[in-house]
């Protein structure tokens, strides 16, 4: 049984020459060793395992050691090389029954064999030698015999054993694969830093011609291969965990106002309550420096509806529709300056400040704060978990009928105030797995796998001018918030890469929430006139691989004024695989193996179905998609990936998109690759200055196979958009009739202003200022497509202007927005921009405008 199970797990290029029965004993080495259990599970099968690549070649050995449990695995096969080598030592040992045809239950003369398997295949792995009880003489006999025979043959074939062993014995390594298994499939959290990056960025550098280290590839394919598929086997449904997150700067000030309203504010369940008091703003412009005259057009009337301040999409809100309880199964909270005394930052204070601040939570939960309990660690308390750190503080408030689903609690905390080492400032952190309760369908109660949740409240050094002081405290917080078993992933979206990336935030809303005075010198809302107001306070987040992250809204809280900061909130759903964590185990090793069985690494073979590829007319805003078939016609499984032309350089030019750019494809199975093409405001931007005609040549490269190369050709049709102001005013007619990218007007002679700019804006001269969302709302993008096709023709607005639907009215303030977004240049000087929020009226404006050019 055990030699025809061995045998089916080995490759065609592979014969077995010796199988041996044994125990496996610890220490090594030791002839006291001990057995390290009597039950079939501790029974270890050595073989002695040929290769011949062709009938002509000469044979290679390895030894092969596996369990002889049911389901026979592979757990080691070493090279038989000069460094390898075995010792025999004689013993007495009770064996178990079933660890030789000879054994018995009583004391026996047994051989311990201890096995140094010498030069390693995979540097990731180190072997220590391992030592196996025996009892079967003749078996023994001749497992050495054919053990000495392999590693002579080897002797004489190669002067440099290790050189050989590098290049001859590649059929090995896909044996060694699965030793892997348990390291990368486990339940540790995977570093969300490290999968937010494209896997083909991960891979080792190549070009044509040139492949970088084959082996490492394919491993690193493998597992993302391994993971997706095991995980879409082993998935059982979705569990929806509704989160609530606030943070608040308290000042130093202990609690005195209901909190309700941030802590228990009902989500909007319809966009009539949905209300923005702003347009959503963009990353690239807080406007902060702008100062009170920005919000001048809010009424102070208007600052008891400012509470409900949301944003909210469709998508969100009919999610929010289906909820009939809106009560969040979580709630985190994180406090920042919690206490300013002097002596907090040198020593520990107490928790009575957190004590306080938590009655507060509960308090304004009102009858719902029964349904709530926190916790701490494992043992219950009055809340799931908290962490504080001087002033910085986070609360973790989880519902009574959850409290199960929450293990492995752990919290971390780093300072970064003062010298760099006082807690004024800094982070805490809170790590949770959650593991979904079973559904009431789970008849068999499947062992469900878990989803790890972090929690990071960080508070950093404000004003302008210690913007890099932040970004270098957020690389250091990120390095030292450890917990036991892993690194805070803690990074957010930033413009300039510098620290926060891989995070996202929603669209801003609600007004600044920094700073409030409550002295003399404020304005209508109450902001401190000698600072400029900010979004100080930030909500971000990130999600891995199985998880969906949906965001229902972003508020601010104006009416809680105990703080010169206000709070803000936000909720959102969080979706989580529901997993069977034994068939998810069982898949990640089936598919190891199937992956494994690459038929000793030997060339692959791909057929394409074209190796030519037109895109026909690519325009700006616009998909253009092809697809390209590719399949593996060989005998095992092969991967795949795109590779760079040359050094320094892309895979494919910035005007592609290729996907999947590397994939693991099965044998006669097929792999679609998705070739398109979306011109976006960067890439258009150096689109319009180049020639029409596109062509690039994408590499395919076979992992330890050949290149394929792919022409890829297009024709880009010249758009208004994401050009320079001066570059419009050069065009000598509708942008889409250029010839070339140079055939334009002379410098010295422009004309006075970008027709397209001037069209849109007369068109919309008429009496159209009282259509409600003009300039706040967005257009429909059929209407906003036409009429842009209609600037970069020169085509008439299919759109009657005296009688428009208000909806086209929109769309035309909205493509107005998003062409002065596009040009390359500034629009207005930046120096001008505290001058142009302050002007009241159109004489005005006309004074900064001629000031400057004057």
């Amino acid at each position: 049984m055990a030699e025809e199970s061995l045998r089916a797990l080995l490759h065609s290029t592979e014969f077995l020459k010796t199988l041996l029965q044994t125990v496996i004993i610890q220490p090594a080495g030791s002839s006291e060793g001990i057995v390290q259990g009597s039950g079939a599970e501790d029974t270890r099968i050595l073989a002695i395992v040929a290769h011949k690549s062709d009938p002509r070649s000469e044979e290679e050995g390895s030894n092969v050691h596996g369990d002889a449990t049911q389901n026979i695995d592979i757990e080691n096969a070493f090279p038989l090389t000069g460094d390898f080598s075995i010792s025999v030592a004689q013993t007495k040992q009770k064996l178990p029954s079933h660890s030789s045809p000879l054994s018995s239950e009583k004391t026996t003369t047994g051989f311990i064999l201890t096995i140094d398997p010498g030069y390693n295949l995979d540097p990731d792995i180190e072997n220590e030698p391992m030592s196996f009880l025996t009892s079967d003489v003749k078996q023994l006999r001749h497992f050495l015999s054919d053990c000495r025979a392999l590693v002579k043959v080897e002797d004489e074939d190669s002067e440099d054993i290790t050189v050989q062993s590098k290049y001859e014995f590649q059929w090995l390594l896909p044996y060694t694969l699965d030793r892997r298994l348990p390291r990368f499939f486990g339940d540790i959290p995977e570093d969300l830093r490290m999968i937010k990056q494209p896997l083909h960025t991960r891979l080792s550098p190549a070009i044509a011609g040139l492949p970088g280290d084959d082996v490492a590839d394919f491993r690193l394919i493998r597992d993302e291969w391994i993971r997706t598929n095991a995980r879409e086997a082993s998935r059982t449904g979705e569990y929806r965990l509704r989160l609530k997150l606030g943070t608040f700067n308290v000042n130093g000030k202990l609690p005195s106002q209901d909190l309700s309203g941030w802590v228990a504010g009902q989500i909007p369940a319809s966009t009539s309550t949905a209300t923005a008091i702003i347009p959503p703003l963009k990353n690239t412009s807080p406007i902060s420096f702008l100062g009170e005259h920005l919000f001048s057009f809010i009424k102070p009337s208007l600052t008891s509806k400012l509470e409900s301040s949301s944003s909210l999409t469709k998508d969100a809100i009919d999610h929010v529709d289906d909820l009939a309880d809106h009560d969040p199964d979580l709630l985190v909270l994180g406090f920042q300056e919690l206490d300013l005394s002097t002596e907090a930052l040198v020593y520990s204070t107490g928790t009575a400040r957190e004590d306080a601040w938590c009655q507060a939570v509960f308090a304004a939960l009102g009858e719902k704060g029964d349904l709530y309990e926190k916790v701490k660690g494992l043992y219950l308390c009055t809340y799931l978990i908290s962490k504080q750190l001087v002033g910085m503080l986070i609360v973790i408030i989880a519902k009574k009928t959850l409290l199960p689903c929450f293990s492995n609690v752990a919290t971390s905390s780093a300072a970064a105030g003062i010298m760099g080492v006082l807690g004024n400032k800094g982070a805490t952190a809170v790590r949770l797995t959650f593991t979904p309760p079973p559904s009431d369908s789970d008849k068999q109660q499947t062992s469900s796998g878990p989803s790890a949740l972090t929690f990071v409240n960080s508070h950093l050094a404000a004003f302008d001018e210690m913007y890099d002081k932040r970004n270098l405290d957020f690389q250091d917080l990120s390095k030292r918030l450890r917990f036991e078993t892993g690194l805070v992933a803690l990074k957010k979206a930033s413009r300039d890469g510098r620290a926060f990336t891989g995070f996202t935030e929603h669209p801003i809303t609600h007004l600044p929430t920094y700073r409030f005075s409550p002295g003399l010198e404020t304005d209508s809302l109450g902001y401190d006139t000698k600072r400029k107001p900010a979004w100080t306070d930030r909500i971000l987040s990130m999600t891995g691989r199985n998880v969906r992250l949906r965001q229902l809204s972003y508020t601010g809280h104006t009416l809680i004024t105990m703080s010169d900061h206000r709070p803000i909130a936000a909720d959102f759903v969080l979706s989580v695989d529901m997993y069977d964590k034994d068939v998810h185990s069982e898949t990640c090793r089936k598919l190891c193996r199937t992956a494994a069985r690459m038929e000793g690494f030997s060339t692959r073979v791909v057929k394409l179905d074209t190796t030519s590829i037109d895109m026909g007319a690519i325009s700006y805003n616009q998909m253009t998609t092809q697809t390209l078939s590719l399949q593996n016609t060989g005998k095992g499984p092969c991967a795949f990936r795109f590779v760079p032309l040359a050094p320094d350089s892309a895979a494919h030019p910035e005007w592609l998109r290729v996907e999947p750019m590397q994939a693991i494809v099965l044998p006669g199975e097929y792999a679609y690759i998705t070739i398109s093409s979306h011109v976006d405001n960067q890439v258009a931007s150096k689109l319009n200055t180049s020639e029409k005609a596109l062509e690039t040549i994408l590499i395919l490269h076979t992992i330890l196979g050949k290149d394929h190369f792919i022409s890829v050709t297009a024709e880009y049709q010249y758009t208004c958009f994401a050009n320079s102001l001066s570059r419009l005013t050069r065009l000598p007619g509708p942008i889409s009739s250029l010839k070339s990218p140079d055939d334009l007007r002379s410098h010295n002679q422009p004309i006075n202003a970008p027709r397209e700019i001037m069209r849109l804006v007369n068109w919309m001269m008429s009496d159209y200022a009282h259509i409600d969302g003009l300039f706040t709302s967005p257009g429909e993008e059929v209407t906003t497509d036409t009429i842009r096709e209609c600037l970069d023709t020169g085509d008439e607005f299919p759109f009657s202007q005296e009688h428009a639907d208000p909806s086209v009215v929109v769309a035309f303030g909205e493509t107005l927005l998003r062409l002065l977004d596009s040009i390359t240049d500034s629009v207005v000087p930046f120096s001008l921009h505290p001058k142009c929020v302050q002007v009241a009226s159109r004489d005005e404006a006309f004074e900064v405008s001629f000031a400057n050019h004057g």
